[in-house]
């Protein structure tokens, strides 16, 4: 009788440990399809905002508007125009998504102005 429940036990351990092979295999197999799409959208669809969230240094932004430190600090930064972001305590980094932002409204601002004047 002992041993009889004992085997009942053990085929239907036996079952359940082969569903949960199955599970994992499944799950094994989902895994493996979300990573390809989720590498496939960032090579495909996401480079260019990728591209765009880079971070770039005082200097690079210096050079991209064309302008020196001082009148980076004085006339965009302090205006809250351009946002720094502090990444450690001694590097501060620009956003290229905000710079590209910023340069936008610069240049929308002067046709305005140009046209009306």
């Amino acid at each position: 009788m002992k041993s009889e429940i004992l085997q009942l036990a053990m085929e239907s351990l036996k079952r359940e440990m082969a569903e949960m092979q199955g599970d994992v295999q499944g799950l094994k197999l989902e895994m493996l399809e979300l990573k390809a799409k989720s590498l496939d959208v960032v090579s495909k669809e996401n480079v260019k905002e990728l591209e765009l969230d880079k971070l770039l240094s005082t200097k690079e932004v210096e050079k991209i508007l064309g302008v020196c430190y001082n009148t980076l600090q004085t006339n965009i930064v302090s205006k809250g125009l351009l946002v720094p972001k502090r990444i450690s305590a001694r590097k501060i980094r620009y956003s290229k998504k905000e710079l590209k932002v910023y340069m936008d409204n610069l240049e929308s601002s002067n046709a305005k102005s140009e046209s009306h004047g």
